[in-house]
C-alpha cells in the first residue's frame, strides 16, 4: 500500500507541485484576492451578519485547459504552495487520495481568498490561524481591531464557508448517502426530541441530516465541536434556539439553510443571544479566476 508521504512524493516527482513563487517573465505580480474580486463567479456583496459560501471541488480548479482530478490537483498544489501555511501544506500532503487533497485545497484556498475580500489589506497568504482549546480554528490576530469570524465544513465534493463580522459562527454540510440505514447507528447519540422529529418524518434520512447538521453547526459556533454531548441538547427547527447545557450561559442558535440541491444538507449556527441576524443566501463560487494562474505561479 502506498503511504501518504510516498503518494505525495509521486505527485511531486510527476510535476504536480511547483514551489516557485516567481511570476512568469513579462507578467505583473497581481494579488490573488484582486484577481478573485475580478471574477464574475464571485459575488462580492456581503450581508450584515453571516455570509455563506459554497464551492464544488470537482470544478473549482477547472479551466478549458485543465480537466480531471489529477490535472486539477496539479493546479491546486501550485496555488497552495503560494497561499497555504506550512502547517496546512503538511496536512494536505498527508492525504492518500487525490480527491481528498483536492477538497482540502478547495476549502482552505477558498477560506483565504474570501477572507481577503472582506479585509483587502491582508493578502490571502498572510492570514494566520490558531485553534481554541477545543480545536476550533480562529484568526490569530484581528486585523484593525474589527472582528472577523469564520468556519469551514466539507463533504465530498463540496466545501462550505461561513464568514461573519457580527458573531461567532459554525457551519456544517453533509451529502446524502445512498446506503440504507447508514445513520441508524448514531441515533443513540441524539436527544429524545431529535428522535421524535425523525420518527414522525416521512423522509427520515433527510430529517436526520437536518437534525445532525444543526447540532454540528451549533457546537461549532460555540467552539466545542463533538466534545459537546449531542444527547444533551436539542435545536428547535422552528425557532432555531438550542435547548440544553451549556447554552444557558451562552445562547446559541442554528438553522437549516436551503442550497437548492436535494442531495446537500446545510446548517449554520451562531452565538447572538436574543439579537436577530441577517444571513445571505448560500452563494456558489464556481471557480477561481484561474486563466491567469495556470501560467502565473507568483502568488502574492
Amino acid at each position: 500500500m502506498t503511504t501518504s508521504s510516498s503518494r505525495w512524493s509521486q505527485l511531486t516527482s510527476a510535476g504536480l507541485t511547483n514551489p516557485s513563487n516567481a511570476p512568469c517573465s513579462g507578467q505583473a505580480r497581481v494579488p490573488l484576492h484582486e484577481r478573485a474580486a475580478r471574477s464574475t463567479s464571485i459575488d462580492v456583496t456581503f450581508s450584515d451578519d453571516i455570509d455563506i459560501w459554497l464551492a464544488d471541488a470537482k470544478s473549482f480548479f477547472l479551466t478549458d485547459e485543465v480537466q480531471g482530478a489529477s490535472n486539477q490537483f496539479s493546479i491546486a498544489a501550485r496555488i497552495a504552495d503560494g497561499l497555504l501555511s506550512s502547517e496546512e501544506l503538511l496536512r494536505m500532503k498527508r492525504f492518500h487520495f487525490t480527491r481528498d487533497a483536492l477538497l482540502f485545497c478547495t476549502a482552505h484556498i477558498l477560506k483565504r481568498v474570501l477572507l481577503s475580500m472582506y479585509e483587502p489589506a491582508v493578502n490571502p497568504h498572510q492570514w494566520q490561524f490558531e485553534n481554541t482549546a477545543y480545536g476550533k480554528p480562529k484568526l490569530r490576530a484581528i486585523p484593525f481591531g474589527i472582528p472577523l469570524y469564520f468556519n469551514l465544513s466539507h463533504s465530498w465534493p463540496f466545501a462550505a464557508l461561513a464568514i461573519s463580522r457580527s458573531c461567532p459562527c459554525g457551519i456544517d454540510i453533509e451529502l446524502s448517502r445512498a446506503e440504507s440505514g447508514l445513520y441508524e447507528n448514531v441515533y443513540s447519540t441524539l436527544h429524545p426530541l431529535d428522535l421524535t422529529l425523525i420518527a414522525e418524518s416521512i423522509e427520515k434520512e433527510r430529517c436526520f441530516l437536518e437534525v445532525w447538521t444543526r447540532k454540528e453547526a451549533a457546537a461549532k459556533a460555540l467552539g466545542t465541536g463533538l466534545t459537546w454531548d449531542f444527547k444533551s441538547f436539542h435545536v428547535c427547527p422552528k425557532t432555531a434556539l438550542v435547548h440544553g447545557a451549556p447554552c444557558a450561559a451562552t445562547p446559541v442558535k442554528a438553522k437549516t439553510v436551503s442550497t437548492a440541491r436535494k442531495d446537500v444538507t446545510l446548517a449554520v449556527g451562531w452565538i447572538s443571544g436574543n439579537t436577530d441576524i441577517t444571513m445571505s443566501e448560500p452563494r456558489w463560487v464556481s471557480s477561481l479566476p484561474l486563466s491567469d494562474l495556470v501560467n502565473h505561479t507568483g502568488l502574492k
